[in-house]
């Protein structure tokens, strides 16, 4: 918390105090004393998160590791190495990498044994043809970061033919790489030594492609492959195999800390573990692991494709359940458990417009379900509030749920399954009887008074790509709906398709006073007459009240004149906010991580038509404008500060 918001704790303390009292826990001494006006309805957490921090900064395509005894957590990305306080997040050293033309994305990196430095292997992609059919050259290699001179070094490593999805291991000590041979009719594993020496290969018999590669940690010459249905141990210095092991479809395979394990799991079985000086079969898992890893104490963490953790113990009795179930939000790509299994790092997946992977370290001590019992829509794909923001539409991939958004309750729910599993827009008409939606076919609208879905369906039987936008005009006489290349006009009541537009629009608006449309790039349609006049700024007419808008994760109120506000609240770090939707006092929220929150704003709503005023076209206008004003959330009212 304190890392997110440094500045702004710096430049204003008590106003990000009064600002996050919204959001204690519910059994926290502070929460039962407040009683303020911005209050959450849904999901609010009676106690306090596990999570610990997360790293101010997303990382492209990291590799997280921490030192032997976990008190410091190490990030590698294309941009360097960052060590971090493990117990606080804080920051203590980074080495930075020269930019290049090209990035280097690490694929594997670690602690030497003594501590000093960091090697990373790497693989980058060299554009060495200005042809645009050409492939790029892949380049690998290793870095070399020296802690104590706080420099970087780099070796690169000369492979005649392309090693296929990056099926490079580094040694423990850097000394040699593993690599399949490709392009061969004979499974072969190659070893070629870093610092020079007799290079060797080893055959192993498989029917399959080779899928991953693991080193054991306890001695360098111990290598696992999976291919095929087989897990293969070779020992380097002979150059023969020790041992095979069967697991049908293997995909990933990783050894404990000891050596004394073999986890491996599969894209279509279940996990296995297997005694590494046995040779045998010790334990069966559930299918539909995505993500395994060991702690130092051979505690086996696996994630499930629910985004959940199992962990169990490996030097245990292999029969009983998993010693620890932990549930997760939102996507996680990876997860690594710290040494003493006191904590758990989890690499979220990427963001769509940063292609950056969130990092956060949470706490395994105290580890529980902190939220409140409210229930909570399954996967949201859309929101939207009525106009007088008494409810509250959900859409799901199976349902549409209508909320009563004064007390934060489900009331009714719609049967209909999405087309699309990610994305389902839902919109509420002006006055809030109908609730528009899109189906497998096309759209469907909720009859919200009556409690049914209406029978008719509004095909959309071109392309077959999945609506992304629905709406209803002020009168209700008229539907609109827009998928990536057209827009469809249909009259609501009879359900006839009125007209259609043969282009994709990035924005779409009904009018509040007409039965015209928004189509953005200056045109607008009139659907009645279905001219198109030339618009270069959409009117009053198109333009809702937007004093409140969102900035990542604060929410800002905004003038008039569209002069910034000081900071009016922010949520928490721990709350990634994904999509919000704020009409009158409520304001939606949906997280990263899945979580809904809807908010009472009534002291904002006050403030507002105190300072504000909406004329008769709903332009919002200042009435008395301060100069430097500081909107400052309290727990009784909200108070103005002049600089």
């Amino acid at each position: 918390m304190i890392l997110a918001y440094s500045d702004i704790i710096s430049q204003c303390p008590t106003q990000l105090y009064y600002s996050l009292l919204p959001f204690l826990p519910s059994d926290t001494f502070l929460s039962r004393q407040y009683s303020g006006s911005i209050s959450i309805l849904t999901d609010r957490e009676k106690s306090w998160s596990p999570l610990l921090f997360r790293l101010a900064k997303p990382f492209h395509k990291p590799s997280v590791f921490f030192t032997l005894d976990g008190c410091t957590l190490a990030v590698v990305s294309h941009g360097g190495l960052q060590l971090y306080e493990a117990s606080s997040g804080l920051l203590n050293s980074s080495i930075e990498t020269p930019m290049k033309r090209y990035q280097r994305e690490p694929l594997q990196a670690m602690f030497t044994p003594d501590g000093s430095q960091v090697l990373v292997l790497f693989v980058s992609l060299l554009d060495v043809s200005d042809e645009p059919d050409e492939p790029d050259e892949e380049i690998y290699g290793i870095q070399y970061y020296d802690l104590a001179k706080q420099n970087v070094r780099l070796q690169l490593i000369p492979l005649e033919k392309h090693i296929p999805n990056d099926l490079i291991r580094l040694s423990g000590d850097g000394s040699y790489i593993v690599f399949p041979e490709p392009e061969t009719s004979i499974h072969r594993i190659c070893i070629q030594r870093i610092h020079g020496g007799d290079d060797a290969s080893v055959s192993i018999k498989c029917n399959g492609v080779v899928q991953d590669l693991a080193f054991a940690h306890d001695s360098l010459h111990l290598v696992a492959v999976a291919a095929g249905n087989t897990i293969t141990v070779l020992d380097i210095p002979s150059s023969h195999v020790l041992q095979t092991l069967s697991h049908e479809d293997v995909h990933n395979i990783l050894f404990s800390p000891d050596g004394l394990f073999i986890a491996s799991w599969s894209r279509t079985t279940e996990a296995r573990l297997f005694s590494r000086t046995q040779g045998t079969l010790l334990a069966t898992f559930e299918a539909g692991m995505r993500s395994l890893a060991f702690s130092c104490t051979n505690h086996l963490y696996m994630l499930t494709r629910s985004d959940n953790v199992r962990v169990y113990s490996a030097s245990g009795d292999h029969n009983q359940a998993a010693i620890r179930a932990i549930s997760l939000r939102g996507y996680v790509r990876q997860i690594l458990p710290a040494p003493n299994d006191s904590q758990i790092v989890i690499q979220t997946s990427a963001n769509i417009l940063t292609a950056g992977y969130g990092i956060e370290v949470w706490s395994l001590r105290q580890f529980a379900d902190t939220h409140d019992s409210t229930p909570c829509p399954n996967t949201i794909l859309g929101i939207d509030l009525s106009g007088d923001a008494s409810r509250l539409a959900i859409s799901t991939q199976m349902e549409i749920e209508v909320w009563d958004a004064r007390v934060g309750q489900r009331c009714q729910v719609f049967q209909s399954q999405s087309a699309n599993p990610s994305f389902r827009p839902v919109a509420f008409s002006p006055r809030g009887e109908l609730i528009a939606s899109s189906n497998q076919d096309g759209v469907i609208v909720v009859d919200v008074q009556a409690g049914v879905l209406r029978p008719m369906s509004y095909l959309v039987g071109i392309d077959g790509v999945a609506v992304n936008w629905v709406g209803i005009s002020f009168d209700s006489s008229r539907l609109a709906a827009a998928t990536w290349r057209y827009v469809l006009i249909w009259d609501l009541p009879s359900g006839t398709l009125l007209h259609t537009i043969s282009d994709g629009y990035p924005t779409l608006q009904w009018s509040r006073l007409d039965l015209c449309i928004w189509l953005g790039r200056c045109i607008c349609l009139d659907t009645e007459t279905f001219q198109q006049d030339i618009l270069w700024e959409p009117g009053d007419q198109f333009r809702e009240p937007d004093y409140l808008y969102r900035d990542e994760n604060e929410f800002r109120i905004r003038s008039s004149g569209r002069r910034d506000e000081p900071l009016f609240f922010a949520s928490p770090s721990p709350l990634k906010i994904k999509e919000h939707y704020w009409r009158s006092d409520r304001v939606c929220i949906v997280s990263e991580e899945g979580r809904l929150l809807l908010l009472d704003i009534s002291c904002l709503d006050a403030y507002m038509k105190e300072y504000y005023h909406l004329d008769s076209k709903g332009k919002l206008r200042k009435d008395i404008l301060h100069s430097n004003v500081e909107i400052i959330l309290s727990h009784r009212r909200l108070y103005r500060y002049n600089q």
